[in-house]
């Protein structure tokens, strides 16, 4: 459903689409289909959810950087509202789908009635311009891997995305974007001020909460530091992944840790 839909040429309309209550499950579908794909040759789109929804895609950085994309590009529009709970659909300019939550996955009822499509189109983007908009505060994921890239080279880059795919789903994608990047830079032994320094140039993070994260991973064992004395100015410390790091992993770290094993092919002359 949200394949065709993501064909549609841009009408008159603004939004051409408009989503009204979504699950969780069909934002994360939407993440997924747009993402190899030029932004700016899809659809505009706009959602308007209940704020506990767009809260929880907020806190999945693999949905939340995705999403992030279509929103920076001005192709998605989030906002909070709808007063009729029960009511899950989505409308173009000729077709109202309406979304119905199933046992194990999502129905869809298809219109193209007009008077269908004409009264779904009133009442979804009436919720739509009511409803107050919503930040991901989140930076698009093209913005991460790119900066990564350029400030720490390609591998930093690959071994993010395989710890990101790791965690991608659903139930485990609740690890945030700061704990990843610490476990990465843990195996290629980036200095933590480095990297929290990155990541707060590129919005996704404050030095602080980085520190905060840092300290979160050395109380489960999954992170260890070591001085790094400069030529001037304070020491910094370098990020190094335990050797038990695996084995005391607990669920989701648990798919990252794997991702992370061969860490001894990065040699201290390498770090940077």
């Amino acid at each position: 459903m949200l394949e065709s839909l993501c064909t549609i040429e841009d009408s008159t309309a603004s939004p051409a689409i408009v989503l009204v209550n979504p699950p969780v499950a069909t934002l994360a579908a939407l993440a997924d289909v747009v993402t190899d794909r030029d932004p700016v040759t899809l659809p505009s789109m706009g959602v308007v959810a209940e704020e506990a929804t767009l809260k929880f895609i907020r806190k999945r950085f693999p949905i939340a950087a995705k999403l992030a994309e279509l929103v920076d590009t001005d192709r998605l529009d989030l906002r909070v509202g709808s007063d009729d709970k029960a009511t899950r659909v989505c409308v173009t300019s000729d077709t109202v789908v309406t979304l119905v939550p199933g046992d194990s996955e999502l129905l869809t009822l298809e219109s193209q009635d007009t008077d269908a499509v004409e009264a779904a189109r009133e009442m979804a983007t009436n919720q739509f311009e009511t409803g107050e908009s919503f930040s991901l505060r989140t930076p698009p994921l093209s913005t991460v891997r790119s900066g990564l890239e350029d400030r720490f080279g390609a591998a930093v880059r690959e071994d993010f995305d395989r710890v990101l795919a790791a965690v991608a789903d659903n139930e485990a994608g609740n690890v945030d974007a700061v704990t990843l990047l610490l476990l990465v830079g843990c195996k290629h032994e980036l200095q933590q001020y480095k990297l929290s320094t990155w990541g707060e140039d590129v919005s996704l993070a404050s030095k602080a909460t980085f520190s905060r994260a840092k300290t979160e991973l050395e109380d489960q064992g999954l992170l260890d530091t070591e001085r790094v004395p400069p030529d001037i100015g304070r020491p910094r410390n370098r990020l190094v992944l335990p050797d038990n790091a695996k084995s005391v992993a607990q669920p989701p770290l648990d798919r990252v840790c794997p991702v992370l094993e061969d860490k001894k092919m990065v040699t201290a002359s390498e770090a940077r």
